[in-house]
């Protein structure tokens, strides 16, 4: 119980604290630093993609621990596959001893500030006697190391150097962007827009390399960021609003109410604009807004014959007729597939379709079990939705997770 106290609160603490990071400089890079909820571990890396993979597979996402040098005393990295805990040390003569250990040896993993770093900033290193996993606990906040020694964490002293703060300029909003974008899925995004986005970003990314950059310089380069992001083509709202319609059954419908759908000029419009290098934000904004309603119009006058079909597949035995309708089943398969040739050509309503599903379903079939407890009916389907219904009541298409 003690335990899982320990780690719980020590978690609440480091999510308090790990985000008052320092300011990057021109020799530096990020250290991610994640947590585990399983296990109770914080982790450490500077690889972004390793990041990424440990967020998809449960991980928290505790921001920037510190930055670290891009040179310097080299920071050890151990694995425990025993009790899946990983270890951090700078000391090698720890680290050769942990593999004697049974520890996996993983090598070179960031680097500690070495004296002739100037301002370089303590890391402090803590450990927990009553955990199997997660024992040891890495920060640059005194307070967070103050506080968990006073829970029962053995206090370590420093384990590395982050490289420290070279000025008082807040860098921390121009960070979040510029991982942002360094991050972002360019099939999401028209071609020409997205360019110019990238031309920014890059900038970005020198202002915060740039250990002399003033405060004034970072707020532009945000603003100018944020700007530029906003000026984005984002066609994956687009491709999110065609992807429910490319998931319809064709089959299902009648033909020529299908084709008229999608002969929609709303969507026909937005499958232009998803392959247009030059399409601006503007262009899929009024796409977007246009297509819904015009959408929903073109689609509730589609044919759905899914069921009638259905019917028209089953194979059905002579007790799975109504007393008498038996004989008379040859004539209303006729009658069932002339409907759904109606429905192809547009001669059938959905009204019609499905009156006559409804007298054939209910007055010719009987709603009985056969012999393996399953109706000879097939179950019915109906027509797919393509919109929900919001709080305010106004129609749109669901998301691509829906």
């Amino acid at each position: 119980m003690k335990k899982s106290y320990l780690l719980g609160l020590s978690t609440m603490i480091g999510l308090s604290f790990v985000m008052a990071v320092q300011d990057a400089s021109a020799s530096s890079v990020a250290l991610y630093r994640l947590y585990n909820p399983n296990s109770g571990e914080h982790f450490y890396t500077e690889d972004l993609g390793e990041k990424q993979l440990l967020i998809q597979e449960g991980w928290h996402d505790e921001g920037i621990g510190w930055q670290a040098p891009t040179t310097g005393d080299a920071v050890y990295r151990l694995y425990n596959e025993h009790v899946g805990d990983h270890h951090y040390t700078s000391d090698r003569g720890e680290y050769d001893y942990l593999i004697r250990l049974g520890w996996k040896g993983e090598g070179e993993s960031f680097y500690s500030a070495d004296q002739t770093q100037q301002n370089r900033e303590p890391v402090y290193r803590a450990y927990n006697p009553n955990a199997q996993s997660g024992t040891h606990n890495f920060t640059i906040s005194s307070t967070e190391q103050k506080t968990i020694v006073d829970l029962g964490w053995k206090d370590e002293g420093t384990a590395f150097y982050a490289v420290g703060k070279i000025n008082s300029v807040d860098k921390e909003s121009l960070q979040e962007q510029v991982s942002f974008g360094q991050q972002m899925d360019p099939e999401e995004y028209g071609a020409d827009s997205l360019k110019a986005y990238q031309v920014v970003l890059k900038k970005a990314e020198a202002v915060l390399a740039d250990q002399n950059a003033t405060q004034a310089q970072v707020d532009a380069s945000a603003k100018e960021l944020s700007a530029a992001f906003e000026q984005l083509a984002k066609i994956g709202e687009l491709k999110n609003l065609l992807r429910k319609v490319d998931e319809l059954k064709a089959e299902d419908y009648g033909k020529r109410s299908f084709e008229n759908f999608l002969a929609t000029p709303e969507l026909v419009k937005l499958r232009e604009l998803i392959t247009d290098p030059a399409v601006t934000n503007k262009q899929v904004t009024a796409a977007s807004n246009a297509y819904t309603p015009a959408a929903k119009t073109a689609y509730d006058k589609v044919v759905y014959v899914g069921y009638l079909k259905a019917l028209v597949a089953a194979q059905y035995a002579a007790t799975d007729f109504k007393f008498g309708a038996e004989a008379s089943y040859p004539t209303s398969l006729a009658l069932l597939r002339k409907t759904i040739a109606g429905a192809d050509d547009g001669t059938y309503s959905q009204a019609q379709v499905d009156a006559i599903v409804e007298i054939f379903a209910t007055k010719t079939l009987p709603d009985l079990l056969n012999d393996n407890g399953l109706k000879k009916v097939p179950a019915k389907t109906d027509k797919p939705i393509l919109y929900t219904t919001n709080e305010e009541g106004a129609e749109n298409l669901p998301d691509s997770n829906n």
